[in-house]
């Protein structure tokens, strides 16, 4: 299921309307929804289903504090994530606010659980507030500078980049090794797709230096993470864009794009209850085939796609890339010693090439014991 949170339209108040009237027991009516698009500190947001309106979010930014007056998601659509996807993207456009604040009916139990594992505070009550049936109100707030700090933290690379995580959108090994075995020159205009925190495009920042690097992400908090990294560190040649891959095109041809995708067909393996883990992990917004298709319709004749997947994948990169017109040429094998096998394949197709792949020595991860190898010191920059 794909579920895409945007700006609320004029099309979509009936709809709202409709899922108002089956959640609360005072709706909003369509007038009421149209009204609230006109209004400038007013924003709402919908999440989509199949371009179908499933829930929405309706919060005022009035002198620098949020107001969360509405939250609601289609009874056939619930525990799925969208409500937490939808507070997740109304607090993003929250920049500069010190707290935000709501009412919620005493007995409503599962959304004061939903506010409490998000960091809302009670801070009082109101009496007789809510009517059909009348009961009281309790108001929580929000310390939204205190939420983002809470779950972010830092990493170096190296002495020069503090990069910023979360416990959603973190890096592990493979984002070295694709960044290492993707190489890169002076003059190479570049993108990563599936961005992330933006751990590819900053390991090819430092280590390859390209003239330019468009860093693509789809979710939000990802995106933001990015952002401040860049800024934090004034890197000029890293742009963070919020799109869909799928949307992506380059205002130039691109002479490399990395990609390090979901690893795990969707629908198969446990998926993680959080809904951006669970896009990060599973083909829930692309597939291997979109990944191609993109870098295809965006990489200069004799660019290269370099991509990263576990090695149950590789007849479906070799097939997929075929069919968007890059040719495999390179393929590593990355095995943790010489005697197990490999978990992980790094793979490189090249636009408009001819047949004739290269299998390259396997790269082992462990040395002696579980010490990195002399090839990984070099990767992670220790030698």
């Amino acid at each position: 299921m794909n579920i895409t949170i945007t700006a609320a339209e004029k099309s979509d108040c009936k709809a709202l309307a409709d899922l108002s009237a089956r959640t609360f027991s005072q709706p909003m009516s369509e007038q009421e929804f149209a009204r609230e698009l006109d209004v400038k500190f007013s924003h709402t947001l919908t999440a989509l289903a199949d371009d179908e309106p499933v829930g929405f979010i309706n919060i005022w930014i009035v002198s620098g504090n949020a107001d969360l007056n509405n939250i609601a998601v289609s009874e056939g659509f619930r525990h799925k994530g969208i409500g937490q996807q939808l507070l997740d993207a109304s607090l993003l456009l929250c920049k500069g606010c010190k707290t935000m604040t709501l009412e919620v009916r005493e007995s409503n139990s599962p959304a004061i659980a939903f506010y409490r594992k998000n960091s809302f505070k009670q801070a009082g009550r109101r009496k007789g507030f809510y009517s059909y049936p009348t009961e009281d109100a309790l108001i929580y707030t929000l310390d939204i500078q205190e939420k983002k700090m809470n779950d972010i933290t830092s990493e170096k690379l190296g002495s020069e980049i503090e990069i910023f995580i979360n416990s959603e959108h973190r890096f592990g090994t493979d984002a070295f090794l694709l960044s290492d075995f993707a190489g890169g020159r002076h003059k190479d205009m570049v993108c990563d797709f599936c961005t992330g925190s933006g751990i590819v495009a900053l390991l090819t920042y430092k280590n390859f230096a390209p003239m330019h690097i468009d860093a693509v992400e789809i979710q939000p908090q990802a995106h933001e993470l990015l952002k401040m990294t860049v800024d934090k560190n004034s890197i000029g040649s890293i742009t963070p864009i919020l799109c869909d891959l799928k949307e992506y095109r380059s205002t130039k041809e691109l002479d490399l794009i990395t990609c390090n995708p979901p690893y795990k067909i969707s629908g198969t393996g446990a998926k993680n209850d959080n809904r951006s883990v669970s896009i990060a992990r599973h083909e829930v917004l692309c597939t291997i085939e979109d990944v191609c298709k993109a870098a295809a319709r965006n990489l200069k004749f004799g660019g290269r796609l370099c991509i990263c997947q576990r090695p149950e994948r590789l007849a479906d990169i070799f097939s997929q890339m075929r069919a968007a017109g890059l040719e495999p040429k390179r393929l590593r094998t990355v095995h943790k010693n010489p005697d197990g096998a490999p978990w992980l394949v790094l793979v490189e197709g090249k636009k408009g090439a001819k047949p004739f792949l290269n299998i390259e020595k396997p790269l082992y991860v462990c040395g002696e014991g579980s010490e990195p190898s002399q090839e990984m010191q070099r990767i992670y920059g220790f030698i």
